[in-house]
Order: C-alpha cells, then sequence, then structure tokens
C-alpha cells in the first residue's frame, strides 16, 4: 500500500484513524517515535495511520518576517514518509481560519476527522495562541469520542531531540551532532 497524499482547509471524514499531528520538519528522532506508535497503534485496532501536518508551517504563518528554516520542503518529506508505513499524509492549509480555532474547536475538528486516536508529542501545543496543551487535549478527548496518547521526549545525548536542536546543530555546523 502506497502513502496517499490529502490536502486541504479542513480535513473530512475519510473513516475512521489513528492520527499523529504535528509540523513533522525533518522527521528526526522525535518524530519517528511519534509515528512509530501511531503505526504500532494503528496496526492494534486495524485502522489507517495518518498523519495530519501542516502547510505552511504554522510558525511560517505567524511570523513569515522571521520564519524557522526548513529542515525539509514539503517534496522532501514525502519522499521520506514514502517507506513509513503511513496509509495518509493530510495536510492542512494553516491560514486564518485554522489559526483561530480555540482549543475545542480543533479536537471538533479531529472528531470530524475520523479520529480514534491521537498520538501527540509531550510539548504539543494547538488551538487560537496554543491555548491547549497535549496534557488538556488528554484529559478532554474523551468529550469528544477518541483518545488521546502522549509519547514523552526522545532523549539525544543530553538534549531532547527537536527540530530546534537540529537547526541550532546546523547552523553550528555540527554536523554529527544533527545527524545525531
Amino acid at each position: 500500500m502506497s502513502l496517499r497524499l490529502v490536502r486541504g482547509t479542513v480535513p473530512r471524514e475519510q473513516g475512521p484513524c489513528v492520527v499523529t499531528i504535528g509540523a513533522f520538519d525533518g522527521l528526526h528522532v522525535g518524530h519517528q517515535a511519534l509515528i512509530a506508535r501511531t503505526l504500532e497503534c494503528a496496526r492494534q485496532l486495524q485502522l489507517p495511520a495518518v498523519l495530519l501536518s501542516f502547510e505552511p508551517m504554522p510558525r511560517e504563518f505567524l511570523r513569515p518576517q522571521d520564519p524557522p528554516a526548513r529542515l525539509t520542503n514539503l517534496r522532501e518529506r514525502w519522499r521520506l514518509l514514502q517507506t513509513s508505513g503511513l496509509d495518509r499524509l493530510q495536510l492542512l492549509r494553516f491560514d486564518d481560519r485554522l489559526r483561530v480555532l480555540s482549543g475545542l474547536e480543533f479536537m471538533e475538528l479531529l472528531r470530524g476527522f475520523g479520529a480514534r486516536v491521537v498520538i501527540v508529542g509531550h510539548d504539543f501545543r494547538f488551538g487560537r495562541n496554543a491555548q491547549a496543551s497535549a496534557a488538556w487535549c488528554a484529559a478532554e478527548a474523551a468529550n469528544f469520542g477518541y483518545r488521546v496518547e502522549i509519547v514523552p521526549p526522545v532523549p539525544v545525548a543530553e538534549e531532547r531531540a527537536s527540530s530546534a536542536l537540529v537547526r541550532s546543530a546546523l547552523a553550528a555546523g555540527d554536523l554529527g551532532r544533527a545527524a545525531a
């Protein structure tokens, strides 16, 4: 089965699924842990595994004068995800309509999307002004008919894997640290 790409401003229900959400810029080891847990849960429940991401990335939209450097462009992310085992890459257009959704409205959007399980990182934030945390989402999820699993940080040496850490290592010319 090959990875299917679906684009839009609001996801349409395409049947029940297990979904992980984030920018997934660079697909570092933290992102790989989210994808692995999504695949594991999807296999257990016999549901499609979906990666929900955004284009442009939220920080690019919110800070167009100072966007973060991309670790991968969309075409490269697509190429890297082809062999991930995921069933679908769902790209939401990040725009003013999505930006103003409250945490509760975003969770309702996930219910309409068909989410049965949502897998997020420990530092996941969403909703207008990033008002909702991963822990808040997990506490509220039962009200929306799905559950939320929070994946803990993935250590790299004595640091937490993150796109910011990769960017910092690249800026310092530390290719070994960036590769780790």
